[in-house]
């Protein structure tokens, strides 16, 4: 049986365990969309060209400016939210998933032991994640910088070069994602630190990296999709469109964390059980 049979097979076997990252996507969606915030009028207020051609008056500013400042402050809400239940959700999920790859079994009860096991290496490995992307964060920012300094000389093929930079850059984001997949994972199944975890991960990937690569990319183009189909018909929907939006990434990254701790579980040499 293939990884994507199986995947589906474990999946549908243990829906119960996603549960924590449902949460995750669900609440920060209806906190977000349930209250109110006008994402396409605030972009109008904030981003150039795309402001309200019509004259404001004294009085229309300081009410553009009390909306910008509580859509924002709900904004930065929201985010912090998703951060707190990152903490919460993520340690968990894989302390569950860990147990039922192990044993074949595993329930909602023991969600308490294994965020209890893993929150504090989650924090470490969070913090890593931060590194990581300041670092390619200024790699890219290099980049882009020579880029501009090019295409300022050479004219039209500049819109070449941005499409080839844009093509470039995403490939290299889904590789980075692909050989730090089981980063976490090898912290939570062999007790690694943050460092070791990383370095193990880039090497069990990179023996399979291709086929690794290929499957990632399913998975999020079937996201994008149902995400695009479904967001035809519900985000037009106050507050339970977005929270039914909300569940696509979510069993997208649920799916993916299934996939990467099963990867590592055979790779190390582990049975992987309740597939």
């Amino acid at each position: 049986m293939n990884y994507i049979e199986r995947i589906i097979k474990f999946t549908i076997k243990h829906y119960i365990l996603a549960v924590p990252v449902l949460a995750l996507f669900a609440i920060p969606a209806l906190v977000g969309g349930g209250g109110g915030i006008d994402y396409y009028r605030l972009a109008k207020y904030l981003v150039p060209g795309m402001g309200y051609s019509t004259y404001y008056g004294i009085g229309d500013y300081g009410d553009i400016i009390s909306f910008v400042i509580k859509s924002m402050a709900l904004v930065s809400g929201v985010a912090v939210l998703s951060l707190g239940l990152k903490f919460i959700a993520y340690p968990s999920t894989y302390g569950m998933l860990n147990k039922a790859l192990n044993t074949g079994s595993a329930d909602l009860n023991d969600f308490v032991p294994a965020l209890r096991d893993n929150i504090s290496k989650y924090v470490f490995y969070w913090i890593g994640t931060i590194v990581l992307s300041i670092a390619l964060g200024v790699a890219a920012a290099v980049f882009v910088a020579i880029l501009i300094v090019i295409t300022s000389v050479i004219g039209v093929v500049a819109i070449i070069l941005w499409l080839l930079f844009g093509l470039v850059a995403f490939i290299i984001a889904v590789a980075v994602s692909v050989f730090t997949g089981i980063w976490f994972t090898a912290m939570i199944v062999d007790n690694l630190d943050v460092t070791n975890a990383a370095k193990k991960s880039i090497e069990v990937i990179k023996s399979d990296f291709l086929i690794l690569f290929g499957i990632t990319l399913l998975i999020m183009l079937a996201s994008g999709i149902v995400g695009a189909v479904l967001g035809l018909i519900f985000s037009f929907i106050p507050i339970i469109g977005p929270v039914i939006l909300s569940l696509i990434p979510a069993a997208s990254s649920f799916v993916s964390i299934v996939f990467y701790m099963m990867v590592y579980r055979e790779k190390t040499g582990r049975i992987v059980m309740g597939a």
